[in-house]
């Protein structure tokens, strides 16, 4: 019957389709170790980019030394600095869950066989979370933000001794000297730019992204 032979064989089409989507759980969390490492990848490039155009414009700024616009510059860096601080804090987070994510779902549930040990043993954020290795990334991660309000509170003293110098002349108006408010405002800028750094992990809930699974 030449009506069942063809239904038999648009059954064997779709039957055969059906499996070649089907994908195994070793080749899902493969792909999805690869996507995850390449989101980690590109997100520590923006954070090494990040620290590289807030030292760019520290050294930029201090091309206008002892000069009027100079002065309000190394003031008003300040408040860049805390902008770029929390875009690298916010991008750093991702980092962490993204790595936390690999270490508990994808090292964790990859075994070759019953007689091999699980990947999570030999996975690389296995070997980031380990004691001594944990504590290096966690020294490079708070050298990375400290870079931001020191770099501030240079720009800021250079700026406060321009201010304190005789032949400086600030910015006033009905008694108000513009200049002086302003040079306190980023200091206090510079204050909340400390905070948010060591406050970081209670703000966030990152404790347990920076403490128990290192961001690589």
């Amino acid at each position: 019957m030449p009506d069942d032979e063809t239904t038999s064989d648009s059954n064997e089409t779709v039957n055969h389709v059906s499996k070649e989507k089907i994908i195994s759980k070793s080749d899902f969390l493969l792909h999805e170790y690869d996507a995850l490492r390449e989101e980690i990848v590109q997100r520590i490039t923006v954070r090494y980019s990040i620290i590289t155009l807030a030292l760019a414009a520290f050294g930029a700024i201090f091309a206008f030394t002892n000069t009027f616009a100079g002065v309000y510059l190394e003031m008003l860096y300040s408040l860049l600095s805390l902008f770029l601080l929390l875009a690298y804090i916010a991008n750093s987070y991702v980092l962490g869950r993204l790595a936390e994510f690999i270490s508990v779902n994808i090292e964790g549930n990859v075994s070759v066989d019953k007689q091999t040990a699980s990947i999570a043993s030999i996975g690389w954020q296995n070997y980031q979370n380990n004691r001594k290795q944990r504590r290096r990334t966690e020294l490079a991660y708070f050298g990375g933000r400290i870079v931001f309000p020191v770099s501030s509170l240079i720009a800021w003293s250079v700026a406060g001794f321009t201010i304190l110098a005789p032949d400086f002349k600030p910015i006033s108006y009905n008694g108000y000297n513009f200049s002086v408010i302003t040079f306190w405002l980023t200091f206090f800028v510079i204050v909340i730019s400390f905070l948010a750094i060591f406050l970081e992990g209670r703000v966030l809930n990152h404790a347990d992204t920076t403490e128990e699974v290192a961001a690589p």
